[in-house]
């Protein structure tokens, strides 16, 4: 979703980040070309050899290791 600048600082302040922060990074955020917070790069499967995948992908093959541990 795309909120003003006015919108998202107080979203944040609501959920607890300090107002001036909360400016700030709601001001960098509108600054920025597209919502992803930048474009996207080779450099991932440069480096690894494999193509990159999604964060969803990602914490689905490891919610083992992101499950709440009961003792």
């Amino acid at each position: 979703m795309d909120l003003p600048v006015s919108e998202l600082a107080e979203h944040m302040v609501r959920i607890g980040i300090p107002e001036p922060y909360a400016t700030q990074r709601a001001e960098a955020m509108a600054d920025q070309d597209n919502a992803f917070w930048g474009k996207a790069t080779p450099t991932v499967e440069e480096i690894t050899g494999r193509k990159p995948r999604s964060l969803a992908n990602f914490l689905s093959d490891h919610a083992t290791a992101f499950a709440r541990q009961t003792i």
